[in-house]
């Protein structure tokens, strides 16, 4: 039986990548176990790591001119290079989210700006019924907003849907990020608003007896 001797318990550790799960072991010192396959150095410092590389190569061959290290990265770089792999999904699936947003605000707005300025005839004769541009406005912003909240809704039941596809690119995260889709659903809310708002204000100012004379 082998005796060791404990001088210290240090936290979890991701060894085997920052998208695994802890590993459990133990620190060795060689001095206890000298057959190490896989023998590394580590060092903390308090100045920037990447200058202090030559350092502490220069400090490693004042003891052994002969020692060769193989490698010396920071710790920046070795997080970063584990997660290479990973990123360029994650930056394409990105783009398309933001391109996709992009062209869903952009659609939104073009198809119910059409679609109220195609009402102001209509609005017109509601006019010189008796309704008043607020009574207009609330017509038209509450129609429009009706086919985007739905499209909203099924846009995040379709985000928790697509979790265990989300949940495999990523890691330390959350696929269901609230704040990411609140913040989407408010900025497809306020398009659909201002694209209802602006045409329904300009028809709402409309004269109605032009309107009725067109009619």
């Amino acid at each position: 039986m082998t005796s060791w001797e404990i001088v210290g318990v240090v936290a979890d550790e991701k060894g085997n990548g920052l998208d695994q799960t802890e590993d459990v072991g133990a620190y060795a010192s060689f001095a206890q176990d000298p057959v190490v396959v896989g023998l590394g150095l580590v060092a903390r410092v308090h100045e920037d790591s990447g200058k202090m590389i030559k350092s502490i190569e220069r400090a490693v061959w004042r003891v052994d001119k002969n020692q060769v290290l193989d490698n010396p990265m920071t710790m920046g770089r070795i997080k970063a290079e584990s997660v290479t792999y990973r990123r360029l999904p994650a930056v394409l699936l990105g783009g398309f989210a933001l391109l996709a947003l992009l062209l869903a605000c952009t659609g939104i707005y073009g198809v119910l700006s059409f679609v109220t300025a195609g009402r102001t005839q209509e609005l017109g004769v509601r006019a010189a019924l008796g309704a008043s541009r607020g009574d207009l406005v609330r017509l038209v912003v509450g129609g429009g907003s009706i086919p985007v909240l739905v499209g909203v809704a099924l846009g995040l039941g379709g985000a928790v849907g697509l979790t265990r596809f989300i949940r495999s690119m990523l890691f330390a995260t959350s696929p269901l990020d609230a704040t990411n889709l609140m913040t989407v659903a408010v900025l497809l809310l306020v398009v659909a608003l201002a694209a209802c708002l602006v045409p329904a204000w300009r028809a709402a100012r409309a004269d109605p007896m032009s309107a009725l004379r067109q009619e």
